[in-house]
């Protein structure tokens, strides 16, 4: 081994912990860009509305009809019974009016979602 070789070899043995915090934030760093890339390659963030820029969307959004909660402690007698039914079967009619091989099944109007304008970056 060359003398450089054995300089750099000793300097990692006396700094661990320099060396284990320079990995984690390269592994951080890529393990980032991996993900920033995958968000970026399959369009998921022409559907996030939280970005800057989406401000006048946001603001635009309203939210349906509370759904029925349920309280996880309480009677749970016929009335409920009958109310969790009645909701369940309203949306399973909604369901089973798409077919699962359609190709409108995942579009944008089905799945209830806004349409975001595309050229704010």
């Amino acid at each position: 081994m060359n003398g450089r070789a054995k300089l750099a070899i000793n300097w990692l043995r006396g700094n661990k912990l320099a060396v284990v915090v320079l990995m984690a934030l390269l592994v951080t760093a890529i393990l980032t860009w991996v993900s920033m890339w995958i968000y970026h390659i399959n369009d998921v963030s022409r559907l996030d509305i939280s970005r800057p820029g989406y401000e006048v969307v946001r603001e635009s959004v309203q939210r349906q009809e509370e759904a029925g909660m349920f309280q996880a402690t309480g009677k749970l007698d016929k009335k409920a019974v009958d109310l969790f039914l009645k909701e369940f079967n309203a949306k399973r009619k909604l369901l089973d009016g798409n077919s699962r091989f359609d190709q409108g099944a995942l579009s944008d109007e089905q799945l209830e979602l806004v349409s975001v304008p595309e050229t704010v970056e």
